[in-house]
């Protein structure tokens, strides 16, 4: 299932990439890949603390990946930057 849930968000088919990311997480709540791509799809439709929040949890489980901390520098400036005007 996370395998489809990925590719279903590559393709984008948002909607269903998330309901089946969220099964994932039912099943294996500590699946840090399905975190980071539900955390992917946050940012893509602009929910940039929902992302945060994502990345943060995934990030927690792999604290020395790259790639999640660059995509969490990432939604925190786009956080700041959506504060400093006024969003």
């Amino acid at each position: 299932m996370l395998s489809l849930g990925v590719w279903e968000a590559r393709r984008g088919d948002l909607v269903r990439a998330r309901k089946l990311l969220n099964r994932v997480l039912v099943n294996q709540p500590d699946n840090s890949l399905a975190m980071e791509t539900l955390g992917q799809i946050s940012e893509a439709e602009f929910r940039l603390q929902e992302a945060k929040g994502w990345y943060e949890k995934a990030l927690e489980l792999r604290p020395n990946s790259t790639n999640l901390k660059n995509h969490l520098g990432r939604v925190k400036r786009a956080i700041r930057d959506s504060v400093r005007i006024g969003n």
